[in-house]
């Protein structure tokens, strides 16, 4: 009996490699503390960083008028700073699962951008999640830390999933 080439046993190494690679950033995320800009993005932004006297974030309805002045004075990263300080209002296991699933969704997001419509290849994804592993700049900062992870990673995460459908689009076209 001749084993077909594309066989579920295949997808299960696809997971178990996401898996692991998930389970070991969260491992990573769990002794990773905060660094100093989670302690700013705590406090509601009054002028260009926190005031003398701060005034601590305690819910959603906060984050308006902090990012409304982080917007004016600091930058204009306040969608994703908004996210980091939303996320500061809970318990960091939170995040920490939260991180971990997107870092291994990059990994099958650069996967997809590459492999799409062609035969899957397993290697491939493994050498994928490995680079991001060895490659990535500064991974504390850009992958594991609060506002770091918001800012870089998930910001690369929300850019590959708004451009994957038009890579399926234009890999699908049907030539007239």
């Amino acid at each position: 009996m001749k084993v077909k080439t594309d066989t579920p046993v295949r997808t299960q190494w696809f997971v178990v490699v996401s898996a692991s690679f998930a389970l070991m950033y969260f491992i990573f995320n769990c002794r990773s503390g905060y660094t100093i800009d989670d302690f700013t993005y705590r406090f509601i932004f009054e002028r260009w960083r926190i005031s003398d006297n701060p005034i601590l974030i305690t819910s959603a309805r906060d984050i308006i008028p902090s990012m409304v002045t982080h917007y004016l004075v600091w930058s204009g990263r306040a969608p994703v700073h908004t996210v980091a300080q939303w996320l500061l209002l809970y318990d960091k296991m939170f995040f920490n699962v939260l991180n971990s699933l997107i870092i291994a969704l990059l990994g099958l997001l650069v996967y997809l951008h590459i492999n799409l419509g062609k035969k899957r290849r397993f290697l491939l994804y493994l050498a994928i999640h490995a680079m991001l592993w060895f490659f990535l700049p500064a991974p504390d900062h850009t992958i594991l830390f609060l506002t770091g992870a918001v800012n870089y990673l998930w910001t690369a995460v929300f850019v590959l999933l708004f451009l994957l459908p038009f890579r399926v689009f234009f890999e699908t076209r049907v030539e007239f």
